[in-house]
């Protein structure tokens, strides 16, 4: 039986009983599981995407993209029909048909494109060639691609980005649904007779992706071509990129800010509706952020303590009272002082708490907020900053822990 017909199989055995599940290994103890939020997806719209496109190209720093190989002409040809859109731009290697079951498998893999590379090749014709970018953005798409279906989980830098990236925009669902039908899409390549074969089986894949999922695809894989340094630094630039880190942290339990600089060492979606996530042990987990959460990050034994104080509202003491003046940023970003994400569990944990500590975290706070605007926007800085605080509380040494359990040796 081919492997995608016994996916889908499985899909259909287990799919209506599925009950959405992250189990997310922190390196402290045994892993965490719990019920993510449900979310939509975010959505990329085209001048956005061409937008983004345009500034990545501008970015990338690669000479081979630029210069026309007459050896490997990645050349336009098709006027096929996805959905109703026409395709532009074809792989073609050589101009015989027989090829190995990868360059097959990145020809249909290029067609399942056909929908949005009108957009990418507007944007970027005047500078670089856009079938050279084409063969980049496929190849990169492929390269992670196989390694979200391979049976073990993905614990390559790239391809854990692409992954986290993915499922932080489009969801563990979606996400599980274009692992199963890039399955079949690598069966009926490697089976075909002909271009028409190749075609049809990418534009059925593109059926899979959406234009949504497509353009969130392309600029995922665009980030990546330029290397670690460069996902850290571009992807916080992607489009939609404060409402899909929000989502990395109800649906996964990850910032992806940090997946983006390596801080997550695995993932799969083993099912349509399990994700397992690994975390580099200097991570902390961004778990439960949203409504009907309930994990808490930090130390796995200790008491909780709220990162932002609620309880000197009138106190005078340490310098407050406090609460008053950390409830404006919670209510800029529509959150609360005791949201999960304002937790945090510190074994040797001792209050009150003095004026330095309360102090620093505001100064932080609002050095984080300055310029954001909107709720979702304001939201994502403010849980970003609220982690990387609860990172340096659970960080043994740091001037914060030894603050809060008042032993100099924390």
């Amino acid at each position: 039986m081919k492997l995608w017909a016994m996916a889908v199989l499985l899909w259909l055995t287990a799919g209506c009983a599925t009950t959405r599940v992250v189990n997310l290994d922190t390196g402290r103890g045994r892993p965490i599981a719990y019920t993510p939020v449900e979310t939509k997806p975010v959505r990329i719209d085209e001048d956005a995407f061409r937008d983004a496109v345009t500034q990545l190209v501008l970015e990338l720093k690669l000479d081979v993209a630029i210069r026309e190989d007459g050896r490997r002409s990645l050349l336009a040809s098709a006027g096929g029909i996805v959905a109703g859109a026409q395709g532009r731009h074809v792989l073609r290697l050589s101009d015989d048909f027989p090829l190995d079951p990868m360059e097959r498998r990145s020809m249909a893999l290029s067609f399942a494109l056909d929908t949005v590379w009108e957009g990418v090749a507007d944007a970027v014709e005047d500078l670089m060639n856009p079938a050279a970018l084409r063969t980049l953005v496929t190849a990169m798409i492929g390269t992670a691609m196989v390694m979200l279906v391979a049976p073990e989980p993905v614990s390559k830098l790239v391809a854990v980005v692409l992954t986290a990236s993915l499922i932080a925009y489009l969801g563990t669902g979606p996400v599980w649904n274009m692992g199963q039908a890039f399955l079949r899409l690598m069966d009926e390549s490697r089976d075909a007779r002909d271009e028409a074969a190749l075609k049809e089986a990418g534009h059925r894949f593109g059926r899979v992706l959406g234009d949504n999922g497509a353009r969130v695809l392309v600029i995922v894989a665009m980030t990546a071509l330029g290397g670690r340094n460069a996902m850290a630094a571009q992807g916080p630039r992607m489009p939609g990129f404060p409402q899909a880190a929000l989502r990395a942290e109800v649906e996964g339990g990850f910032q992806l800010s940090r997946a983006l600089a390596g801080e997550v060492q695995s993932i799969s979606v083993s099912s349509a509706g399990v994700l397992n996530v690994t975390l580099a042990p200097t991570a902390v987990a961004a778990v439960a952020m949203g409504p009907g959460g309930g994990g808490i990050q930090g130390d796995p034994e200790g008491d909780v303590h709220h990162i932002c104080t609620d309880k000197n509202e009138v106190s005078e003491q340490s310098g407050g009272p406090w609460t008053p003046l950390f409830e404006p940023f919670f209510e800029q970003a529509g959150m609360s002082l005791n949201d999960s994400a304002n937790l945090v569990r510190i074994n040797g944990h001792r209050g009150p708490h003095p004026a330095e500590y309360h102090r620093e975290v505001r100064i932080r706070i609002n050095q984080a907020m300055l310029s954001c605007r909107g709720v979702a926007q304001c939201r994502a800085a403010l849980v970003d900053i609220l982690t990387a605080i609860a990172k340096d509380l659970t960080t043994a040494g740091t001037r914060l822990r030894k603050l809060v359990t008042r032993n100099p040796d924390a």
